[in-house]
């Protein structure tokens, strides 16, 4: 699952930097639909069976941003053909992304007391999130190429996050220890 979402969003950082002069996304619509969308909902869900109620909901929930996202880019339903103009579709997309934007906020609020690397992770979702917001609502081709930044930032972490949880001394000689975050556990009042 996380690895399908940083591939997603690796490729994603990539056209929005504008790479190799590339500025149309539609090439990863089937990545958008099947390895984010389908297959996060798929770990999702299994999350969800084993009682990991935080990883259900991220897992189910970017799963359907990510296929949501697709359907955009597809055009289902004269989606473009619906709004006046360009600009105007652009800032729907922007509403449509902010409330991402607000839950991925709140997902990073929930790892604070986990490790390093699954903090980043999600701080640099939620920035790539918060920028592609912005970027929609003004048009910004250099708040667009930020948003890429982040967005293969995001990535990376989640390749790292990925490695660090499936390599074990018995199947890799190279064995990524997590750095905890401070928990500041309260003793009750004597």
């Amino acid at each position: 699952g996380l690895a399908a979402f940083s591939a997603s969003a690796m490729s994603l950082g990539f056209i929005l930097m504008r790479a190799r002069d590339v500025t149309h996304s539609n090439v990863l619509l089937g990545a958008f639909l099947t390895t984010a969308g389908v297959v996060d909902l798929i770990v999702g869900v299994l999350c969800f069976i084993i009682g990991n109620s935080w990883a259900a909901c991220t897992f189910l929930m970017f799963g359907g941003f990510w296929s949501s996202y697709s359907f955009l880019l597809m055009n289902v339903g004269n989606i473009v053909e619906a709004y006046s103009s360009t600009k105007e579709y652009q800032e729907a997309i922007a509403f449509y992304i902010l409330p991402w934007c607000i839950f991925s906020f709140a997902l990073w609020l929930c790892t604070l007391k986990s490790t390093v690397s699954l903090t980043s992770l999600m701080f640099s979702i939620w920035l790539f999130l918060t920028l592609i917001t912005i970027s929609y609502f003004t048009a910004s081709v250099a708040t667009f190429k930020a948003t890429g930044f982040f967005c293969i930032l995001a990535g990376l972490l989640g390749f790292y996050n990925t490695y660090a949880g499936l390599a074990d001394k018995t199947n890799s000689y190279f064995v990524l220890s997590s750095i905890p975050l401070p928990n500041y556990a309260t003793t009750p009042n004597s």
